[in-house]
């Protein structure tokens, strides 16, 4: 059998329908940690890479000298170099949207239990202390959006449920969407200086410096909470932790950092204003079916000389749908 390669843990386990899929058409799906591709000089046969957030350079594309399709198994992908896959004859392909939901939800959860402090309560019990207290409602409050892609769309959504105020911006305006949602879209200073929550929903610039920075977080509403559900390195993590520091913040939930995994002793995890977890927001059931689904997609439609559906990079020699 022809073999894919896949570096998303846990997709032979979570994924069976698209296993069994490509299994019927021939091919065999090796899961690999990302750490161990690089130590591997038997992968060079494999033509069809199913790819986590992983680190796809010029480098380790040269390691595969028949690679044909690299999938990326959901959406960020700044780590992929899309003009070197090209260059190499490799088709680049993803998922928009496929961990919008989870996303999503995790969202909302975390605006939630940051509001409530219902993290410190459930640290207190580990701890063999019975410590209730009171915390925020998010009804009434005023949420803002900072980007207003697939994942911010489905908080819009959750979010209609709730008494609160919508805010939102972008740089591409889709004003009848907003409008349908319930979302106003207002300027990124206005944003910030009217959300009791703040929620990030941009995607990474590579080399590109952190867009909260301690003046962005000295125009938040005083007592706002932080909420980043997309990436670490949108955050400068010191500016946030002097914020915090200083009572200008009541507090951040945090699903994702600058490096990943955390390290044990980083400060923003012991915080006690501070809602962390280890990058889970997108990891459902649900979200490996959608995504496995599209990948095996993604690798018959490669095997057979066609592009993908959501095609990042296309060689000059084929054509984009």
């Amino acid at each position: 059998m022809t073999r894919v390669l896949t570096t998303v843990q846990g997709f032979v386990t979570q994924c069976p329908g698209a296993v069994e899929r490509l299994g019927a058409a021939g091919f065999d799906v090796v899961e690999l940690p990302s750490a161990d591709v690089d130590r591997r000089d038997d992968l060079a046969d494999v033509a069809h890479v199913i790819a986590t957030g992983d680190r796809w350079d010029a480098a380790r594309l040269d390691r595969f000298p028949r690679l044909r399709l690299l999938h990326r198994f959901g959406t960020g992908y700044e780590r992929i170099d899309l003009a070197a896959a090209a260059a190499r004859g490799v088709t680049v392909s993803y998922a928009p949207g496929g961990n919008a939901p989870a996303v999503a939800e995790a969202t909302v959860a975390m605006m939630i239990t940051a509001l409530r402090g219902l993290h410190e309560m459930a640290s207190a019990l580990d701890r063999g202390r019975w410590a209730p207290r009171a915390g925020g409602e998010l009804s009434g409050r005023t949420v803002g959006l900072y980007g207003f892609g697939a994942v911010a769309q489905s908080v819009a959504r959750l979010l209609s449920g709730f008494d609160v105020e919508l805010l939102a911006c972008t740089r591409t305006p889709v004003p009848a969407l907003a409008g349908k949602l319930g979302v106003t879209l207002v300027r990124p200073d206005v944003l910030r200086a009217r959300s009791d929550v703040l929620s990030l929903h941009l995607p990474a610039v590579p080399r590109a410096p952190a867009l909260v920075d301690a003046a962005f977080l000295a125009g938040l509403r005083p007592g706002a909470v932080l909420v980043n559900t997309a990436r670490g390195a949108l955050i400068d993590e010191g500016a946030l932790l002097a914020a915090l520091e200083s009572g200008r913040l009541a507090g951040a939930a945090l699903d994702v950092f600058a490096r990943e995994p955390a390290e044990p002793g980083d400060p923003l995890l012991s915080h006690p204003a501070v809602y962390a977890l280890p990058h889970v927001g997108a990891s459902s059931h649900e979200t490996f079916t959608r995504n496995g689904r599209t990948a095996a997609e993604a690798v018959l439609a490669a095997a057979a000389g066609r592009t993908p559906r959501h095609p990042l990079a296309v060689p000059e020699t084929q054509e984009a749908p």
